[in-house]
C-alpha cells in the first residue's frame, strides 16, 4: 500500500506564491525580450515546485496567480484600447494555469514526462478555438528568434515547439529531483536530433522563381486615421512613399489594414482618387479598408491592377473579440464601450489574389535545365490584423493555393509597445509551418518580409534602426518554391496524438493492465503503419516526372496563360506545362499515390491520373504506353508510362512530349513551382 501524501509537508504558501510569480516572470521575459529565449526552457521549474505537496484548490489558485502575473505582463499593452477588456481577458486567460496546476499535482499522476507536456499542449489548442480563440503568446512563439529549433514547425505547427519547450521543463526538473544519468542521455539526444534537424534545414537553397513586392509603412496615428480633416494627409504620405517604391519596380505593392482612409462604398470620389493614382505608377496595388455591403461593414483588403480596376476583395473571417466584436452582445450590453471600432461583420470565403511576375530566365530543375518564362501568375493569400496567429487560417490559404501570404496589420492601437514584436512572432511560424514566404504591411510596424525558414530578411526601419512608428518602405524579392510543408498536407495531427495520450494516461491510472494491453495494439498499428509509409515515402519534393539526361524543353502555359492558353479541345483549358522528349522515354511518378485514371481520349491520347492525398492529383497525357492500371499503388519514381505525342491529331510537325499538369482541391497549379 503507498503511503498518503501527507499535507503537512507543503512548504509555506508564501514561498509557494514567490516560486509562482517567479515563474510567471521567467515565461513572461522571452515575449517582451526575444533574444531571451532560453528563459522559457525553466520557466516552469518554480511553478512545479510550488506545486509539490499541494491540495487541489491551492495549486489551482497558486497556478491562476502565476496565469494572472504572466498575462499582466504579457498583454500590459492591451490597456491602450480597453482596461476593462483587458481585465476580463487577463482573468479568463489566466483559468489556463489554473487548471494545468491543478491537473498536474494530482499525485496519482504517472508517467510525467509525457502528461505534462501534453497536457500543456492540449490547453494551448483549447485557448485557440475556444470562445473564438485567442492563440496569442502560445509558449512556442516564445522560440521565434531561435531559427534552429523552430524548424520542426513544418512538422507539427507552433504545437510542438510547445510541446518541446514544456518537455525540457520537465526534464531539468527531474534532473534536479536526482534522475541525472536517463533524463540527461534523454535530453541530449532529444535536442542534438531537434537541433541537427533546424541545421538541414535552414542550410536549404530557397531558389525559386522570383516576385518583387514593396510594403509601405505609413506611420498613421491612431487619432488621425479616421479623422475627416486627415484624409488628404492620409492619402498624400501613402502616395509619396508608394512614388518611391515604384523607383524599384516591384510586381505588387502593398499597403497596411485600413490604410484607406474612408469608406470607398460611401465615399467613391476618394477611390476615384486613388484609382488615378494607380494608373500613374502602373503596378497593382493591395489595400486595407472598411468596406460597406447591405449595410454591413467588412474589416477587407482589396486589390486594384495597375490600371487602377478593382480585382478582388477578401473579408476577415477571424475578428478581434471586444476589438471588432461585443461577443454574446444581447447578454453582454453593458460591454458595447469597449470596441473601438464597432460591429464588423465576419467574411465567408477564403479569397485569394492573382498576381504576374515579370519576365525571368529560372532554373527549375535538379539537373541545372534553364528555363525561359515570361512573366508567371503567382496567388496569395491575406491575413489582416492578428489573423497571423491561427495556425488553421495560414494552413487553409496554402491548402487553397496560395504560393505566398501576407499579413497587413494595424498595430498603432497599442503605442511603443512589445505587442508589434509578439505579433510579428506569429508571422515567423506561418512561414515556417507552411514553407512559404510571408509578408508584411503594417501601418506602425513591424514591416517586412520573412522567409520559409522563418528568418526576418528585411524590414522598414529609420536610421537608427527602430522598426515601429516610423514611415517608409521596402522592396524585396522572395521566390515562389511551390513545396508544400509535412503540416501544411497533415496539419494538427500532433493535437490527435496528445489527446490518444491523455487518454491512455488516465486508463493507466485507473487500470494499469488493461492500459498496457492498449498500448501494446496502438504499437502494433503503429508499427505497420510505419512500414507501410517507409516504403512509399516520398522525398520532401516532387521529383521530376521524366528522367532525361539531356537539356529538357519546357513549355510553359499553366493555369490557361500563354498563346497555348486556348479551348483547343472544345471542353478544357491547357492547364499544365509540356516537356519535350524523345518518344518512349519513360515517365516516372513525381510522387507516391494511387491510380485513379489509366484511359485514353481525343485530347490527351492515352492519359493517366494519380490521387496522392485527398487534395493532390497529377495528370501525364500524350503518353505513348500505359505501364500501370486502375487502382494501382504507385511509388515516387516508379515507371507509369512513356513519352508519346499529341492525342487528339498526328501533327507533321508536333515534338513528342509528355503533358503534365497538377490540381489541388480541384484548382490547376502551376508544375513548375513543384518540380525539382
Amino acid at each position: 500500500m503507498k503511503a498518503p501524501i501527507l499535507y503537512s509537508q507543503q512548504q509555506p504558501i508564501v514561498k509557494s506564491i514567490i516560486l509562482a510569480i517567479f515563474s510567471a516572470v521567467l515565461l513572461a521575459v522571452p515575449f517582451s525580450f526575444g533574444k531571451l529565449w532560453i528563459l522559457a526552457w525553466f520557466g516552469f521549474i518554480p511553478l512545479f515546485f510550488a506545486l509539490k505537496y499541494q491540495s487541489g484548490k491551492k495549486a489551482f489558485l497558486i497556478s491562476y496567480l502565476a496565469g494572472v502575473i504572466f498575462w499582466t505582463a504579457t498583454l500590459y499593452w492591451l490597456i491602450h484600447v480597453t482596461l476593462l477588456g483587458q481585465i476580463i481577458l487577463i482573468f479568463y486567460l489566466a483559468c489556463y494555469f489554473g487548471v494545468f496546476g491543478f491537473l498536474i499535482s494530482r499525485p496519482s499522476i504517472k508517467l510525467r514526462i509525457l502528461f505534462i507536456p501534453t497536457l500543456w499542449v492540449m490547453l494551448e489548442y483549447l485557448r485557440s478555438h475556444l470562445f473564438s480563440g485567442f492563440p496569442w503568446a502560445l509558449l512556442g512563439y516564445s522560440q521565434y528568434l531561435n531559427l534552429t529549433l523552430i524548424q520542426i514547425a513544418d512538422i507539427a505547427g507552433v504545437w510542438l515547439v510547445s510541446f518541446l519547450v514544456v518537455l525540457i521543463n520537465v526534464v531539468i526538473q527531474e534532473m534536479i529531483l536526482g534522475k541525472r544519468k536517463l533524463y540527461s542521455s534523454l535530453i541530449i539526444v532529444l535536442l542534438v536530433a531537434v537541433f541537427a534537424y533546424g541545421y538541414l534545414r535552414l542550410n536549404q537553397g530557397l531558389s525559386g522563381i522570383p516576385l518583387k513586392i514593396s510594403v509601405i509603412q505609413g506611420n498613421i496615428p491612431q487619432e488621425r486615421k479616421w479623422e475627416e480633416s486627415s484624409r488628404e494627409f492620409i492619402m498624400e504620405r501613402y502616395f509619396k512613399l508608394t512614388v518611391e517604391a515604384r523607383k524599384d519596380n516591384p510586381d505588387l505593392i502593398i499597403w497596411p489594414e485600413a490604410s484607406f482612409p474612408v469608406i470607398p462604398e460611401e465615399e467613391p470620389v476618394y477611390y476615384g482618387k486613388l484609382s488615378r493614382f494607380i494608373k500613374t505608377i502602373g503596378k497593382p496595388l493591395v489595400f486595407g479598408a472598411v468596406t460597406c455591403r447591405l449595410d454591413s461593414y467588412y474589416n477587407s483588403a482589396l486589390m486594384a491592377s495597375g490600371e487602377g480596376i478593382l480585382l478582388g476583395r477578401y473579408d476577415k473571417l477571424h475578428l478581434v473579440p471586444f476589438g471588432e466584436y461585443i461577443p454574446f452582445r444581447n447578454i453582454l450590453k453593458f460591454l458595447d464601450t469597449i470596441a473601438p471600432i464597432g460591429d464588423i461583420t465576419r467574411g465567408k470565403y477564403y479569397t485569394l489574389f492573382k498576381i504576374r511576375s515579370q519576365k525571368i530566365a529560372a532554373p527549375v530543375l535538379n539537373s541545372g535545365r534553364q528555363v525561359y518564362l515570361s512573366g508567371r501568375y503567382f496567388q496569395f493569400g491575406t491575413l489582416i490584423c492578428f489573423e497571423d496567429v491561427f495556425p488553421n487560417l495560414a494552413r487553409n490559404f496554402v491548402n487553397k493555393g496560395a504560393d505566398f501570404l501576407i499579413n497587413i496589420t494595424n498595430d498603432a492601437w497599442f503605442g511603443k509597445t512589445t505587442e508589434a514584436s509578439q505579433h510579428l512572432a506569429g508571422s515567423v511560424f506561418r512561414a515556417v509551418e507552411n514553407r512559404v514566404y510571408l509578408v508584411r504591411s503594417a501601418n506602425t510596424g513591424i514591416s517586412g518580409f520573412i522567409n520559409p525558414q522563418g528568418r526576418i530578411i528585411s524590414s522598414v526601419h529609420d536610421e537608427f534602426g527602430n522598426l515601429i512608428f516610423v514611415p517608409g518602405f521596402k522592396t524585396q524579392n522572395i521566390f515562389i518554391r511551390g513545396q508544400a510543408s509535412f503540416y501544411s498536407n497533415h496539419g494538427d495531427f500532433l493535437i490527435v496524438i496528445c489527446l490518444l495520450c491523455l487518454l491512455y494516461l488516465f486508463i493507466f491510472a485507473l487500470h494499469k493492465n488493461l492500459a498496457k494491453k492498449v498500448l501494446l495494439v496502438f504499437l502494433l498499428i503503429l508499427t505497420i503503419y510505419s512500414a507501410f509509409v517507409f516504403y512509399f515515402a516520398d522525398k520532401y519534393y516532387f521529383i521530376s516526372p521524366i528522367n532525361y539526361s539531356g537539356d529538357l524543353i519546357i513549355r510553359s502555359d499553366a493555369r490557361g496563360d500563354g498563346f497555348f492558353g486556348t479551348n483547343r479541345s472544345g471542353r478544357r483549358m491547357h492547364e499544365g506545362i509540356d516537356l519535350f522528349a524523345k518518344i518512349g522515354t519513360p515517365v516516372l511518378a513525381v510522387r507516391s499515390g494511387i491510380v485513379i485514371q489509366a484511359n485514353r481520349n481525343r485530347g490527351m491520347g492515352k492519359y493517366i491520373i494519380i490521387r496522392h492525398s485527398p487534395s493532390l492529383v497529377t495528370i501525364y497525357g500524350h503518353l505513348s504506353q500505359i505501364l500501370v492500371t486502375k487502382n494501382k499503388i504507385v511509388r515516387q519514381g516508379d515507371v507509369i508510362g512513356a513519352v508519346g505525342k499529341t492525342g487528339n491529331a498526328n501533327y507533321k510537325d508536333m515534338q513528342s512530349h509528355l503533358h503534365f499538369e497538377i490540381e489541388k482541391n480541384n484548382i490547376p497549379q502551376d508544375p513548375l513551382e513543384y518540380l525539382q
